[in-house]
């Protein structure tokens, strides 16, 4: 048996002193016996662990804390160490009940200290003695108890009585890291090709993998599925209280007391432990407050449809009554519909994946083959020990006659000699070390022989490990053998994986670099592409073919199949040594496809199939020998019932497809093609059953007999002959497409029911080289046949449709924005631009801002892609194209300003007659770019048409009137926003954006009323084209209102298509009235000239905040992050507190080391913390809040002086620099900047001096900005000011940093949990303020105050300091002044 040595406890994974620390806390846990409701909690400290390892709270709020010190004498400094310990204990646990502290020694006595003073014993019985009567003098109770040697011994045995614990903490060959590392590696060989490092493509099934192996990111788990859903129960219990009225006072309290419970259980879930012992208590209140809820939900809608009438639940209702009644008839049933909603969100999270693996001790992976189960759980157990946690990967090969866990033993390097017992005890024993669960994975419970019996096996395994709570096993197997291995008494969670769904993006670029072929984009619009297997065959058939590129519409799926049964018959004759020519492989399977179909499920057996094959296969082999291996290949699927007996079935169901379509045209076919009238005749005879079938044979009739499932002779019903026809086009190979095609599209266009799926179709076959429906042959002719107004009914509908469905639009998007589009072929390129130029029409915010976005990123990389837009879309009608082209050129140069030249051609494009308008938006972005273009002197003829543009409008004769709007005024059904003149309430679009921009030309000079303006966009709107043929713009008008409401409460992103087209008329009314309206002089007394900027006041979308779609880079922001404030007892002396100055010193503030030993200066720096109570009770209970503040200004000449009176401090008593209208690329120089300071509109600083931090403000700011692709809007950008940009040559790195031109990081904005700064490279700065003889100055801004809820004994005070900064010293501190309030 092990021997208990304590000086070799084991030393891994970190040391011996952690390992210790671990046992102390392991022993405590299971020595002490608290009262019943007590919470135990371990915070493996490393040496900042507040006095305690671990502690358990009582009920009554008193604490049993215990503390290990791995030394082997217990002298004066020894016993300090604890004492101190103790202190910091106290302080941090003021009510202490219990110390116990862990040695790893026995106390000298009195005979071994002999005469030289104080024993061991002696000195440590006075010392608890001392500390214990203090706390009794303090009418406090507590206990410190010693366990020594003897002690841990006696507690070891008592928890070990099989020795398995004894043999993993005592014996430091056991377990390692690299046995289990070794035991990893075993399990990456054997699963071969099944598990790929360079394809770890993050999965669903990953996250719940990490989250059942103690790994998972709960914190964002929290953040994303727990804390919005609780703060808004919260705030129902507020603004939603009255709703629950309606059931009675008897219900509406239950109700009320059971989601009051649901929160406070809640607020508690702060790390999955907590989750894992509340989360049942939680949804059994949720399961009954649920049906109350509902009937709130049910009797609030009764009322309100008695009142107002069904049809008025609406956005539009809503809105109506509360712009223009100021009333809000629908509140109580919207605040119920909420608790419902809420309520279920949060049953639903509780319920979610990663929760039901977190808190059961065994997982089951189930999914169809090839899916990647084995890859998922290898890269599990190797995530897991990458942090620390221990497991073991086995397979079902490894099984047979031998017990399950005699298989874990030996697989661990255990000999016979351990007992069941044991190994479990040192496998519960190391999850105790790590703190994380010891996981064994068994693979492929399928591929087991016979004889394992997984069925009783398993129950048998998990009940055995029943005891060991540190220890989980998951295992998987395919979903067609799960009820061959487990049944209902298996007690875990049941997980499917899904392969790459929600990852394709992911998946494709990562397989496509591993396999050596071009990232195409078409994949993308291949649903089948998410399973893994199939994206390997893919991979594998067309690098094998000698193709470069991931397009599977070269070849088509039928081409693909075809390949991949050559492949494999390629693999199986190597294997079966047989010397057939014939492709004995795909013969087979033609045959099985024809026997599985034709046969009735109970005839689809093992016997039936061989009979089948042995006639393909002859004498070299054996039907049996040909079935198993393809059953190894995965073309087939092997099961059986509960009377052994074994059916057979097509391993990938489109394969299966396909193949059952190639064999029955196959069968047809005769010398001059296929038997049309047999062929229709067999297609008559299939049932519902049989729709996939036909899906396939609108793949392979065009690719095997130059015939669509559209053509009338095959009598199938047109409306679902053009449905398959549409969903086929993804599927079949370029070559199979035609001219011929066209008429089969058109008809599927109009076929009722189909128009948007044909659409979608449209944007997936877009992006295809050389096909006949891509973008530039098809997409782009199609839709120019249309007027604007007629093509946006359609398009702008479609669009959002299939965005919001993560359709081909969201796809076509998301690749633009993400993928690496360097290693798209050239024309897939061109053709996305032009697709995604024609998204730019869609009236959803969201689609066009995205789409622009994609387009700038293309140019950006592609410059000659600007000119290809230019010329593509000349003489287009929709002045939203052009407004995004422009823009995306403009904003790519911005991005790329290195090579400016590049961008010359697409200039000349857009000093074309079709870029030459009015609007505003249009012209401007020409103007910037030409500005930019002009700092490299271009060539004359250039500069000539530069100088040129924009033409001049002609003068409005005559302006229109309120009769002359007549014609939309008296349109019916017209959305009352569009009226923008009469007896009326003007609606917001005339209120908030035409009025305050046209205040700025002298109107009345030039005989122009409001009324004449409004008038005239309503004329032109109608000049447009609105309301479209047969009224198909107002119809899908209504259509948005109805969806999204119609005023300030819809969707920011969803406006009309009216809503359109007076953007784009307001962008061209400022065009002519800058060129025919004098304008007016501003507040500042300054006067737009020519070159005025008239756009920037309607710019809506920043697409050159590329930091969501740039790869994140590394900064060294542990600069900024650091401890939690330490607040005192509010008990004590608090005003005394409030009025000390305990903060960090001025220096260790704006000077700080990185990690990498480099000097960085705070240029501003925010630091606040309090210690609220989180939720409603912040604002009913008193607390201690600290803010501190550096924000800091250039000087030239002389610093002057700062104090009470002096005038130079207001200037740190403003916002500082904050401009909310220039471009990110834009900054820091250019005519934006310096327009904006000339109106006021961003101040640098005061005379003399510049703000030294610019923010360039988001948010709210950019409202209308739908150009993010992450769920929020992103953050101000704070950035340098503008002249030490430029002095030190900066560059953005379009995340939060500045480079100098060698690429080195001289500057970045960090932020952290209630910390921010803006930081620069101390001799960055240097060199700036030696080059402009500058000086820095700062000033600190510092308030402490105690909060009581507006009681008298309130306090705060400010304390203001101005620093200047020295270069190679301290900060010199030039003045200060208190401001104490109440203290």
């Amino acid at each position: 048996m092990t021997t208990i040595d304590f000086t070799r406890i084991r030393s891994t994974p970190k040391s011996r002193n952690d390992c210790f620390e671990m046992l102390a806390v392991h022993l405590f846990h299971n020595t002490y016996c608290p009262p019943a409701n007590s919470t135990f909690v371990s915070l493996r400290g490393d040496g900042g662990d507040g006095g305690v390892e671990a502690y358990f709270r009582l009920p009554d709020g008193a604490i049993v804390g215990v503390q290990a010190k791995y030394f082997f004498q217990l002298g004066i400094s020894e016993l300090r160490q604890i004492a101190d310990s103790l202190e910091t204990a106290l302080t941090n646990h003021p009510r202490l009940l219990e110390y116990w502290v862990y040695i790893p020694f026995d106390l000298t006595g009195r005979v071994a200290a002999g005469t030289r003073g104080l024993s061991q014993a002696e000195r440590y019985e006075e010392w608890k003695q001392q500390v214990e009567s203090f706390a009794a003098g303090r009418n406090s109770k507590l206990t410190v108890t010693l366990c020594t040697a003897t002690v841990i011994r006696r507690q070891v045995l008592a928890c070990d009585p099989n020795g398995g614990m004894r043999r993993y903490w005592f014996d430091d060959s056991v377990l390692t890291n690299t046995q289990i590392q070794r035991c990893l590696d075993e399990a990456v060989a054997f699963a071969g090709p099944r598990y790929t490092a360079a394809l770890d493509v993050v999965t669903s099934a990953h996250i719940v993998l990490d989250f059942f192996g103690g790994v998972g990111d709960f914190q964002a788990w929290r953040d994303e599925s727990l804390s919005s859903v609780i703060a808004e129960l919260r705030s129902l219990m507020g603004w939603g209280n009255k709703a629950l009225d309606i059931l009675g006072d008897l219900d509406a309290t239950t109700a009320r007391n059971l989601m009051q419970q649901v929160i406070a259980a809640c607020k508690g879930m702060t790390d999955l432990s907590f989750v894992a012992s509340g989360s049942i208590e939680v949804r059994q209140m949720l399961t009954s407050a649920l049906p109350l809820l509902h009937k709130a939900r049910d009797a609030q809608e009764q009322a309100f449809y008695d009142k107002h009438g069904l049809e008025q639940d609406t956005p539009g209702f809503r809105q109506f009554q509360a712009e223009y009644m100021c009333a809000f008839p629908a509140a109580e049933m919207d605040a119920a519909r909420t608790w419902v909603e809420q309520a279920q969100l949060l049953q639903d999270a509780l319920s979610s994946p990663e929760i039901g693996a977190a808190t059961m001790r065994s997982l089951l992976l189930v999914g169809p083959a090839g899916i990647g189960k084995t890859h998922s759980i290898v890269s599990a157990a190797l995530r897991r020990l990458d942090q620390g946690g221990n497991s073991l990967v086995v397979f079902g090969d490894d099984f047979g006659r031998e017990e399950p866990w005699e298989v874990v033993r030996s697989k661990l390097g255990f000999g016979a000699d351990v007992s069941r017992a044991t190994l479990f005890e040192c496998l519960q024993a190391s999850a105790e070390n790590t703190g994380l669960p010891f996981v064994i994975y068994i693979d492929a419970l399928n591929e087991s022989p016979r004889d394992a019996r997984w069925k009783s096996k398993l129950p048998e395994l998990l009940a055995q490990c029943a005891p060991y709570q540190g220890i989980k096993i998951c295992v998987s197997t395919r979903d067609t053998y799960r009820n061959l291995v487990v049944d209902a008494r298996f007690p875990g969670y049941a997980f499917e994986h899904a392969g790459f769904q929600g990852q394709e993006f992911e998946a494709i670029q990562a397989f496509a670099t591993y396999y050596g072929l071009d990232t195409e984009i078409t994949p993308l619009f291949s649903p089948e592409l998410g399973n893994p297997l199939f994206l390997h065959l893919a991979c594998k058939t067309l690098r094998d073919e000698g193709r470069t590129s991931l397009d599977v519409s070269l070849p088509g799926f039928v081409a693909l199949l075809e390949g991949h049964l050559k492949h494999c018959d390629d693999l199986i004759r190597q294997r079966l040594v047989y010397s057939n020519p014939r492709n004995i492989v795909r013969a087979a399977m033609l045959r099985l496809s024809e026997v599985l179909t034709d046969n009735v499920p109970q005839d689809r057996t093992w016997e039936v199939c061989t009979v089948e094959l042995q006639r393909i296969v002859g004498k070299e082999v054996t039907a049996e020998a040909l079935l198993q291996e393809l059953e190894h290949e995965g073309l087939v699927i092997l099961s059986t019932d509960e009377r052994d007996t074994w059916f057979i079935r097509l391993g990938y169901q489109r394969y299966g497809d396909i193949l059952r379509a190639t064999s029955v045209v196959e069968g047809l076919m005769g010398p001059r093609g296929v038997d049309v009238p047999a062929l229709a005749s067999k297609l008559t005879g299939l049932t519902p059953d049989d729709e996939s079938l036909l899906e396939a044979l609108a793949a392979v009739l065009p690719e095997k007999a130059c015939l669509e499932i559209t053509d009338k002779a095959l009598g199938i019903d047109a409306t679902l002959a053009h449905r398959l026809f549409i969903q086929a086009l993804a599927w079949r190979s370029r070559d199979s497409i035609n001219y011929d095609i066209d008429d089969h599209v058109l008809s599927a266009l109009h076929t009722p029911g189909l128009w948007q799926e044909v659409y979608d179709a449209f944007f997936r076959l877009s992006l295809v080289p050389y096909h006949r429906l891509n973008a530039s042959n098809w997409l782009s002719p199609f839709l120019r046949r249309s007027s604007m107004v007629n093509r946006d009914a359609y398009l702008s509908v479609a669009a959002f449709k299939s965005f919001d469905a993560k359709g081909a639009v969201w796809s076509l998007i998301n690749a633009a924005l993400l993928a690496e589009i360097r290693r798209w072929p050239v024309e897939s390129r061109e053709l996305a631009v032009v697709a995604l130029a024609w998204l730019t029409t869609c009236s959803d915010r969201r689609v066009r801002d995205l789409s622009t976005k994609g387009l700038a990123r293309l140019v950006a990389y592609q410059p000659s892609l600007g000119r290809k837009l230019t010329d593509e879309f000349q003489g287009c009608d929709d002045d939203y194209v052009l407004e995004s082209i422009a823009l995306a050129i403009y904003s790519a140069c911005l991005l790329e300003r290195s090579v400016v030249d590049e961008f010359v051609p697409a200039l000349e494009g857009l000093l074309s007659a079709t870029f030459d308008s009015p609007n505003v938006l249009i012209r401007d972005s020409v103007r910037l770019l030409g500005q930019l273009v002009q700092r490299n002197k271009p060539r004359p003829s250039l500069q000539k048409k530069l100088d040129a543009y924009p033409s001049k409008v002609a003068t409005c004769k005559s302006w229109p009137t309120l009769p002359d709007a007549k014609p939309l005024l008296d349109l019916e059904g017209v959305p009352s926003n569009m009226k923008l003149w009469g007896s009326h309430m003007l609606p917001d679009f005339w209120r908030y954006q035409v009025e305050p921009k046209i205040r700025d030309f002298d109107l009345d000079s030039a005989g122009i009323g409001q009324a004449n303006v409004a008038c005239w966009l309503m004329v032109e709107v109608l000049r447009l084209g609105y309301p479209g043929y047969e009224q198909c713009a107002l119809k899908t008008d209504r259509g948005i209102v109805r969806e999204f409401g119609n005023g300030r409460g819809r969707k920011g992103f969803a406006d009309r298509l009216g809503k359109k087209y007076y953007w784009i008329l307001l962008h061209r009314l400022l065009g002519l009235l800058a060129d025919t309206v004098p304008p007016r002089r501003s507040y500042s007394g300054g006067k737009a000239g020519s070159a005025h900027l008239w756009s920037l006041s309607v710019r809506k979308s920043d697409v050159t905040d590329v930091r969501d779609i740039t790869p994140p880079r590394e900064y060294p922001d542990e600069l900024v992050q650091g401890p939690r404030y330490p607040f005192p007892d509010q008990s004590g002396d608090i005003k005394q507190w409030v009025r000390t100055d305990d903060f960090t010193p001025h220096e260790e503030c704006i000077v700080r080391t990185s990690s990498s030993g480099v000097q960085w200066i705070a240029l501003s720096l925010s630091a606040k913390d309090s210690n609220s109570s989180p939720g409603d009770d912040s604002w009913t209970k008193p607390y201690c809040s600290v803010d501190l503040f550096y924000t800091s200004v250039f000087v030239e000449g002389n610093v002057p002086a700062f104090g009470a009176r002096s005038k130079a401090r207001d200037v740190f008593e403003n916002q500082g620099a904050r401009c909310y209208q220039g471009f990110l690329a834009e900054y820091p120089d250019g005519l934006v900047f310096n327009q904006l300071a000339e109106e006021g509109e961003f101040s640098r600083g005061p005379k003399g001096m510049d703000y030294s931090e610019v923010a360039l403000l988001r948010g709210g700011e950019w409202e209308y900005d739908f150009s993010y692709t992450k769920p929020e809007r992103q953050e101000h950008l704070h950035v340098p000011c503008q002249d030490l940009v430029k002095v030190l040559k900066l560059s953005w790195d379009r995340q939060r940093g500045w480079i100098d031109t060698s690429g080195e990081l001289l500057a970045f904005h960090s932020y952290a949990n209630r910390r921010s700064a803006l930081f620069i490279r101390r001799d960055a700065l240097n060199t700036y303020l030696s080059i402009t003889k500058r000086k820095l100055v700062y000033r600190r801004f510092a308030n402490r105050g105690f909060s009581a809820n507006g009681a008298s004994d309130s306090s705060q005070i400010d304390i203001l300091t101005w620093l200047s900064y020295e270069p190679s010293k301290a900060p010199n501190v030039l003045s200060e002044i208190r401001r104490p309030f109440g203290c």
